[in-house]
């Protein structure tokens, strides 16, 4: 009889985001004031966002409303804005901004196009005018687009032990029926295996499906606008849990007006990057249901 692996100590990074989930769990306030830290530092957070408020405004914001707390309340919340951006940066929730040239043929992607000005395939400028009656204007790029990294929202899925259970399902699915309910059960799956074998030995490495569409978000107007968000969804998980608005990944944000076309290849390349470095090198990955650290690597289907 084969003996079970022994239980590993979650690598520095599982345990940061585990003492993180803690502070979700320590109160702050009485009665129906009663909030978890976690949770008013996030609205908190989420009120410079809203409003664009500066550093220096919003923590005038924070500092009143510490006051409205007990003593040994104000010692568990942050004190400025460097302390409650550090604390919610380990969620894994962060994002990329990254310039666009304005007909879509070219990122600004890269040390190599850092000090670039203008599209070095169609010449149009990365900025839109300065202002002359301003001397210190920031130069506000023509269009961006907005990258979301998957990778820390893969392993949080085994940070879950309920979760990192359902991330194995396909090895236990059957597929005696005719009808294919789930990728598991289709010819590109088995072929798949069968050329990656190395791949397929490790049944928590994640496959993964990408689709988009195109879409106006400001509803029925006379004005055309299409935007373009790229989702990607884990097929690892049983078919009840793949599809849920939970487990499908927004990872990134293509802005309009117009569709991108065949130069989506370009805009892409955040995105094929990360693939790539998940599919060569993989991440260490802290699987919370066997309580083992891993390599985890991903396959695009």
């Amino acid at each position: 009889m084969a003996e079970e692996p022994m239980a590993e100590e979650p690598n520095h990074k599982v345990r940061e985001f585990y003492e993180l989930l803690h502070t979700a769990e320590v109160h702050i306030g009485s009665g129906e004031q009663n909030v978890t830290v976690l949770s008013w530092m996030v609205e908190m957070l989420n009120m410079k966002t809203l409003y664009n408020m500066s550093a220096a405004n919003w923590e005038m914001a924070l500092a009143l409303s510490r006051k409205l707390l007990s003593v040994e309340d104000q010692e568990k919340v942050p004190k400025d804005f460097y302390s409650a951006k550090k604390m919610v940066n380990v969620l894994g929730l962060g994002y990329k901004k990254i310039d666009v040239c304005i007909n879509d043929c070219f990122l600004y992607y890269g040390e190599q196009s850092k000090n670039l000005n203008a599209c070095p395939m169609c010449g149009e400028s990365r900025y839109k005018p300065r202002n002359m009656a301003v001397v210190r204007q920031k130069a506000v790029p023509r269009k961006s687009l907005w990258y979301l990294p998957i990778t820390p929202r893969l392993q949080r899925l085994y940070m879950s032990r309920k979760t990192a259970e359902h991330m194995t399902w396909h090895l236990k699915c059957s597929d005696d029926s005719d009808e294919v309910i789930h990728p598991t059960g289709s010819q590109a799956w088995k072929h798949f295996d069968k050329t990656y074998p190395t791949f397929a030995q490790e049944p928590r490495n994640v496959r993964l499906g990408l689709c988009t569409d195109g879409f106006n978000p400001f509803g029925p107007s006379r004005s055309a606008y299409s935007c373009w968000p790229i989702f990607l969804t884990v097929y690892n998980l049983p078919p009840e849990l793949c599809m849920n608005s939970e487990h499908i990944f927004l990872s990134m944000i293509i802005a309009g007006p117009k569709s991108p076309g065949k130069n989506i290849n370009v805009l892409l390349r955040p995105l094929i990057d990360e693939l790539n470095e998940l599919w060569t090198n993989g991440v260490e990955t802290y699987d919370s249901f066997r309580k083992q650290n891993f390599i985890m690597k991903t396959a695009l289907l």
